[in-house]
């Protein structure tokens, strides 16, 4: 892509890329490094012509949630899949689909990590039971 000056790459994480997730350390903090990979990726090969995007959805009525005993609904994977393909072509360096999700996710960034790390426990605490 570097040598035709031209590509498209989207990386996928989730909005758990921006919170620690007790019981799920393992999982956000993988998200949390293919946020960060993306965004300095999407730096280094701007010049090359090479977009970069990373797209962070919620939930997803997928297997994933299902298969973790949730019944929560989630976003399509269709309009999902849209909202990544979509800021991939308009050279959106990081995406995260559904009003409340980007809200979240902006509230979170105003709170004391500390903070958030205490509720996101409860909320995950109260979903393993």
């Amino acid at each position: 892509m570097k040598a035709k000056k031209a590509g498209y790459i989207l990386n996928v994480a989730s909005i758990a890329a921006f919170q620690p997730v007790p019981y799920l350390a393992s999982y956000s903090a993988s998200k949390s490094y293919v946020l960060n990979y993306t965004e300095a990726l999407a730096k280094e090969l701007e010049e090359y012509n090479v977009q970069v995007t990373c797209l962070c959805p919620g939930v997803t009525s997928t297997h994933f949630y299902t298969a973790m005993g949730s019944n929560t609904k989630g976003g399509s994977p269709r309009d999902v899949a849209i909202a990544g393909i979509n800021a991939l072509f308009n050279h959106k360096m990081t995406v995260v689909p559904g009003f409340k999700n980007r809200l979240r996710v902006y509230i979170e960034r105003l709170l004391p990590r500390v903070i958030i790390a205490m509720l996101s426990k409860k909320v995950m605490r109260k979903r393993m039971k």
